[in-house]
């Protein structure tokens, strides 16, 4: 994947980007602190630190690593992004863990792991700006790869969920190009028909043989008594999904994410019909209904159901966090 950067005013209007600081707009912590102090009075407790203060100080060492990536300085933003998520021990603020995503995504020099940062970003925060962003960048990589069915499919995403995005130019040109793309290229040569074989001479018929007398019938075997016999049971059918407990593993098939249950029922009735078994679940912090499939161990087990339903016709991501999810009533 062709690691990019969008503007800095793309930046700042998606929110990843703070606006130029003047000496003017910017007060030093310890003034605006003494500032507080005395507007609040007497009596009155001001929080010191505290979470707050570290969500402003963890804020900051982004806005460095995005001045860094700016100034095409990718080792130091790459170090300093490290750097950070190491001070969350992996787990950064929520508030913070789309931006941390995105940035990560950016910076990686391995296009694989952009595609999972992507991914992750559209299913995890799908109601966030940096989702649309990401929607455009995996068609983007799709397109690279010669995946046109693929890219077509990104796009399309974007377009039906996010009917406000101002990215919907870009995708319906892009859009447009693959179907121009595909229309110009020449099919394969027609071949020409072979010429037909000469139907070969009719062989003589042989002389009908005489038929042989027919051999008397068998005498008849009694019938078993009814204790020698057994039913024959019925084969066991091991069911599309089995939902297992929460040791199971942390990692499962995505299909899509929707506001309401009934927005869901087009792809489970797809899904159903297609012979599996859907579950409808919320994860921790967000209120998206997810479709889901599958419970595994390792992201290779899951990948191995991704491309079945994917050679099925389906859109997949992989998810991590089956852990935190919460089962809907069916």
């Amino acid at each position: 994947m062709e690691r990019g950067r969008s503007s800095p005013s793309s930046r700042r209007r998606r929110g990843l980007e703070p606006g130029p600081r003047t000496p003017g707009r910017s007060l030093g912590f310890g003034a605006m602190a003494a500032l507080i102090l005395l507007l609040a009075g007497p009596g009155i407790a001001v929080p010191w630190g505290g979470a707050g203060a570290g969500e402003v100080a963890a804020q900051d060492a982004l806005d460095r690593v995005e001045q860094l990536l700016d100034g095409g300085r990718y080792g130091q933003a790459r170090t300093t992004l490290e750097t950070w998520w190491d001070a969350h021990d992996g787990s950064p603020p929520r508030t913070l863990l789309a931006r941390g995503l995105w940035l990560r995504a950016l910076l990686t020099v391995d296009p694989s792991l952009a595609e999972m940062e992507y991914r992750r970003l559209v299913v995890e925060f799908p109601g966030s700006e940096m989702a649309e962003e990401s929607l455009l960048r995996l068609a983007r990589s799709a397109e690279l790869a010669g995946d046109v069915a693929g890219a077509d499919r990104y796009l399309e995403i974007l377009l039906r969920d996010y009917p406000a995005s101002p990215l919907r130019v870009e995708a319906r040109g892009l859009q447009e190009e693959l179907a121009a793309r595909q229309e110009s290229e020449p099919g394969p040569e027609a071949r020409p028909e072979p010429e037909p074989e000469p139907e070969p001479e009719p062989e003589p018929e042989p002389e009908p043989e005489p038929e042989p007398e027919p051999e008397p019938d068998p005498e008849p075997q009694p019938e078993p008594a009814p204790s020698d016999t057994l039913e024959a049971e019925a084969p066991m059918t091991e069911s599309a999904e089995v939902y297992l407990g929460p040791e199971a593993g942390d990692w499962a098939v995505q299909l899509a994410a929707y506001r309401t249950p009934d927005d869901a029922a087009n792809l489970l009735e797809r899904l159903r019909a297609a012979g599996w078994e859907p579950r409808l679940v919320r994860v921790e912090g967000t209120d998206f209904i997810r479709v889901r499939l599958g419970v595994f161990s390792t992201p290779d087990e899951a990948r191995e159901l991704a491309r079945t339903l994917e050679d099925q016709g389906f859109e997949t991501f992989l998810v991590d966090n089956r852990a935190q999810e919460r089962p809907l009533d069916p």
